[in-house]
Order: structure tokens, then sequence, then C-alpha cells
């Protein structure tokens, strides 16, 4: 779900559309220096065949997340309304790829946080309720931990919740 009115232009972001329409997007430097950071960890390692496409996007999902909860946490501390916008449409941007390359509802949590970062209200809610009702806690020893690694998902689901209340 793309957050933001069909006719933004995004082209900053990475993202187009192909000859039907369809946005299509592409890793701006920032998000591929941050996606190429955590492939590394891929080096040398041994990964279960069949499994290879699946550990990398899961692993450009947590880059692409990372980086947006940088540019949120910058937007957050900017005091300059113009420059803090930038940061929180390269938040969204980012969630959102994140989204799309390795779908899971802690994404959507996050996508749904940067989106009301961005005033888009009524996203955040659509996106909050997504992740209520899809998230299911992770079972031990899963490749879903490495994304859910150094996060709190009890705490999403309570603030989730408590943001709907408030505005829903």
């Amino acid at each position: 779900m793309w957050p933001f009115r069909k006719n933004l232009d995004a082209s900053g972001h990475g993202f187009r559309r192909d000859p039907s329409g369809n946005v299509i997007f592409d890793f701006t430097p920032g998000e591929l220096d941050a996606i190429n950071w955590h492939l590394k960890m891929l080096e040398g390692k041994a990964v279960l065949k069949g499994w290879e496409d699946r550990v990398k996007n899961l692993l450009t999902a947590r880059a692409l997340s990372e980086y947006a909860q940088d540019k949120a946490s910058r937007a957050e501390q900017e005091s300059d309304s113009r420059a803090k916008q930038g940061f929180v449409n390269n938040a969204v941007s980012a969630a959102f790829k994140a989204c799309n390359v390795y779908p899971h509802p802690i994404l959507d949590y996050d996508l749904a946080w940067f989106s009301l970062l961005a005033a888009k209200k009524n996203v955040a809610i659509q996106l909050f309720s997504k992740f209520l009702s899809e998230y299911k806690p992770a079972q031990p020893n899963t490749l879903d931990n490495m994304l859910l690694q150094g996060r709190d998902p009890e705490k999403a689901l309570r603030h989730a919740k408590s943001v709907i209340e408030k505005l829903g």
C-alpha cells in the first residue's frame, strides 16, 4: 500500500511507474549502502540451498527498516520543517520498500508509524490494524527472528493499539 497520493513525484526516492502504471522501485544510494552493509554478513556463510533469496530479501528488508528508523529519528530531531519532511519521506519510502521486499507484520508497523509522522492518519490506522491482525510471535530459530532481533514486538503491539484507540 503506497501511502501517498498516486500522482506524487517520488522519483527522488527511487520510484517510477511501469508501462501499465504500476509503481516500481529502485533503491536510493543511501538505501543501497545500508543494504550492502547488511549483505556483507552473508559473505563466507553457508545458506541452505533454496533459502538464498529469502535470506537475502530478509537482510535487505532489515537494512531498509533500520535505514528508515534512522531517517525518522533524524526527522524528530530536525527543526527545519522542509528538512524534517525530507527525512520523513525517506523513512516512508524505505519502509514501503522493506514491506515489499520481505512482507512481515513488523514492517507494516514501521510503515504505519512513519505514515503517521507524514500526517497520513488514515493510512497509519489501516497499517496499524493490519499489523495487529497479522502479527504472530516468531517461533524460536526461525528466519523471522533475524528480522525481529533487537525489536520489541510486544511494545509495538501496545503502541499500535494505543494509536488506533486514540485516532480511530
